[in-house]
């Protein structure tokens, strides 16, 4: 439960931030960009971060109960290798763009023209983006699709399910 819990923390979160933050048009004041860049930052480091490191501790938790069954499953694979490249990098990426945000705003001193608004739209692809990765692990954690792997042969460590010899 604390697994699926924390994904469906994540995935809201980030939906909740795309939708509510990014999709509409960008603030027209600068009190409205201090706002929009804190709210941002919160949503990030206080629900969608941490609702992530607990999806992979509790899915490393999971793990560690039939690790030798799950790391021969190609959708496993693809799956932990995903997350090793994807996670650290939108997250770096995410954090760059929001920490680049906030030091704008604060650097505007009453000039909106001085907010760069190229910062906001990329924090919206970086979300987007982060969603897409969301969807794929889940999809790949959930569907789990063979890859062109046959388990019965591929999964036992090369014994076959087919009879040995002529009498079975």
């Amino acid at each position: 439960m604390l697994k699926i819990t924390c994904v469906a923390v994540f995935f809201g979160g980030l939906f909740s931030v795309l939708v509510l933050v990014l999709l509409p048009d960008p603030p027209a004041t600068l009190d409205a960009w201090r706002q929009e860049a804190a709210f941002i930052s919160r949503a990030f480091r206080r629900v969608i971060v941490p609702a992530l490191v607990g999806a992979m501790v509790g899915g490393m938790a999971l793990l560690a109960s039939i690790w030798r069954a799950l790391v021969r499953m190609r959708w496993f694979q693809v799956k932990a290798a995903v997350i090793a490249a994807c996670a650290p990098t939108l997250h770096l990426f995410m954090r760059s763009r929001s920490l680049a945000l906030q030091s704008a705003v604060a650097r505007a001193d009453g000039d909106l023209g001085a907010v760069d608004a190229t910062l906001r739209v990329q924090l919206l692809i970086g979300t987007i983006a982060a969603i897409l990765f969301a969807l794929v692990v889940i999809g790949l954690g959930r569907i789990k699709p063979r890859l062109g792997q046959r388990y019965g042969r591929d999964s036992s460590g090369g014994a076959s399910c087919r009879p040995s010899g002529p009498g079975g």
